[in-house]
């Protein structure tokens, strides 16, 4: 099974692809196959076509791994590093959410914590894994934010949320 038909002219794009998928095989996660099979339709472009210090697809296996493995709101927080700061400007921190089978009111419930606590978004990031077969979606979140105080509040809340089920 091909991830993502890219155009024939592009062989470059082709070998990238390859390589950046036995780079998440290579991780030894027991999740990485399922990961791979899951991956929203455009994703693997827009990871070939970025440059990053750290790859966002191996953030995102943390991630799905943890929300395979514990039914939960699972929350990391990075601030970015020095080769990020060409891109974020600086002093960002990035807030990720990862949680399986929710629906859409933990979305809205997440955005009104965050309105709340009048933190300013300076970017944010939504990406959604089908499982195969109907198991379910993996939705993650990154926002990325210059609040640092406020962050390990938030990081409370954002936890505390009432998680339903939704397939």
């Amino acid at each position: 099974k091909h991830l993502h038909d890219l155009p024939p002219f592009d062989e470059e794009a082709k070998i990238q692809e390859k390589i950046t998928v036995q780079m998440v095989r290579n991780t030894g996660n027991k999740f990485a196959e399922l990961f791979l099979n899951s991956l929203p339709k455009n994703y693997m472009i827009e990871e070939i076509c970025s440059h990053r210090s750290t790859p966002r697809i191996l953030r995102h296996l943390d991630l799905f791994a943890m929300a395979m493995e514990k039914k939960e709101v699972h929350v990391t927080i990075s601030e970015l590093t020095n080769e990020d700061f060409e891109v974020s400007g600086g002093g960002q921190i990035r807030f990720s959410v990862c949680v399986k089978n929710v629906d859409d009111q933990f979305t809205l419930n997440m955005l009104k914590e965050i309105q709340k606590m009048q933190i300013n978004m300076i970017r944010s990031y939504y990406d959604q894994f089908h499982l195969p077969e109907n198991a379910g979606t993996i939705k993650m979140f990154s926002i990325y934010i210059n609040d640092k105080d406020k962050v390990n509040k938030l990081a409370e809340k954002i936890k505390a949320l009432e998680v339903s089920d939704h397939r």
